[in-house]
């Protein structure tokens, strides 16, 4: 167990980081199959945070060395700016939004996921969950391009930068994309991708196809 992974005087492969990232979620969801499988369970924010999309996500994009990933109700930068930008200096601070997943590199935020319960027809959290990842992915999106420096000629090329975000109910996951179109003056919001995380060991097979979404996504 002591013995590297990586031979001497070879570099990190991330062909084989990803590989292994593959391998070590299909092991994860062979554990499911057990007496008692957690997943028919009730379970909790946390619980699918640390369980699913932990190894799911956050394992995928360690070999991007610039992304810091932060989780677990992380306080987003991009909303604090947004909700005290009518503040004076010495007025106390609005609190921003906080979030299951941030990206972020250095100070500027790529990505954020949101994650609740179950997708109940019946039930309207979820829809104040999309709500509000949509009002950070709007947030994350302003500041960049406010960070970037465009001239006349370039400044066509904003709707070109689409921000991603995830929402993850349940088993079941979308992917969403947002752009500014400048041209119009509206912000539009599509899905990517729909997966779902199957609940027995016969299902792994449309769990495994969560990976590509993911690599994509990377």
């Amino acid at each position: 167990l002591q013995t590297s992974f990586i031979p001497l005087g070879e570099s990190y492969l991330f062909e084989t980081h990803e590989l292994n990232w593959v391998h070590r979620f299909a092991n994860k969801l062979s554990q499911f199959e057990a007496p008692r499988n957690p997943l028919l369970d009730r379970n909790s924010e946390g619980w699918i945070n640390c369980h699913i999309l932990a190894p799911l996500i956050d394992e995928c994009f360690l070999t991007c060395e610039n992304i810091q990933i932060h989780r677990c109700e992380e306080m987003s930068l991009a909303s604090i700016i947004r909700k005290n930008i009518s503040r004076e200096e010495a007025d106390k601070k609005q609190p921003g939004h906080k979030i299951d997943i941030i990206f972020r590199v250095d100070d500027i935020e790529y990505f954020g996921a949101e994650t609740f319960t179950d997708e109940d027809l019946h039930n309207s959290r979820p829809i104040s969950y999309k709500y509000k990842l949509f009002r950070e992915m709007k947030d994350q999106l302003d500041r960049l391009l406010k960070k970037l420096k465009f001239t006349r000629e370039t400044v066509k090329r904003v709707k070109n930068i689409i921000l991603h975000g995830i929402s993850h109910g349940g088993f079941n996951g979308t992917m969403y994309s947002m752009y500014y179109d400048i041209d119009i003056g509206y912000y539009f919001i599509f899905e990517s991708c729909h997966y779902r995380i199957g609940t027995t060991w016969g299902s792994v097979p449309e769990s495994l196809a969560a990976l590509k979404d993911v690599l994509g996504l990377k």
